[in-house]
């Protein structure tokens, strides 16, 4: 799942803050578990070692899982750190 996601940042040259994991058991409960990080994420690696670590929280299940998701997000803004520029109209 985590080869999906950096795919996807590769392809659009995104790079996020956030990890999440969403795990699904086997009685269709939902856990979450996400963490930021101080900086984008800018290698496959980091991501793989923020997602496993998540992931090891909820070992060994007390219970059957169906289904895990990995998630980045907290993209920065286009803008983040610059000044902003208004157009200017003379009336």
């Amino acid at each position: 799942m985590a080869n999906d996601v950096w795919a996807w940042c590769e392809k659009t040259n995104c790079r996020g803050r956030t990890v999440t994991v969403k795990i699904k058991w086997a009685n269709f409960q939902i856990s979450s578990r996400s963490r930021s990080v101080e900086t984008a994420i800018e290698t496959k690696d980091k991501l793989y070692e923020v997602a496993l670590d998540l992931i090891r929280t909820v070992f060994p299940p007390q219970k059957g899982i169906r289904l895990v998701g990995v998630t980045l997000s907290n993209f920065p803004s286009p803008n983040a750190g610059g000044d902003v520029e208004l157009p200017f109209r003379e009336i």
